[in-house]
């Protein structure tokens, strides 16, 4: 009988070590599909089809300008400015066409509004940096 008890308890140490090796198998797979899946390379792929950014822009100062119109002054007529000095923009007004300007470089449209009082204006197209 001790025979027996000591088979069986052999046999039970073996299949419980067998078990404990399976499931440390497994989850060193799940922990490398894991590590796989959350790469920096996985989660970019990812960021990328659902629309949303990789990675952050780096901050950087950029002079932009808005260009509602311009206007031929001749050299007497630039000479008589001065302040409170009127300048009349033919097309300056709610719905005008708007350069928008990035260092020097055509970026964009828009065009001008007014809200609340103030003059605004609505991006209509904008060229990808």
């Amino acid at each position: 009988m001790n025979e027996r008890i000591s088979d069986f308890a052999a046999a039970s140490v073996s299949y419980w070590s067998d078990v404990e090796r399976r499931i440390d198998a497994l989850l060193r797979r799940s922990h490398d599909r894991l590590d796989a899946l959350t790469s920096d390379a996985n989660v970019r792929a990812l960021q990328r089809s659902l629309g949303a950014p990789s990675a952050p822009r780096p901050s950087a100062s950029v002079r932009y300008s808005l260009e509602l119109g311009r206007v031929r002054l001749t050299s007497d007529e630039l000479d008589a400015l001065g302040p409170e000095s009127i300048v009349p923009l033919s097309n300056a007004s709610d719905g005008a066409a708007v350069q928008i300007w990035a260092d020097g470089r055509l970026q964009g449209r828009g065009v001008l509004l007014v809200v609340d009082g103030k003059l605004a204006v609505r991006v209509e197209e904008l060229e990808s940096r």
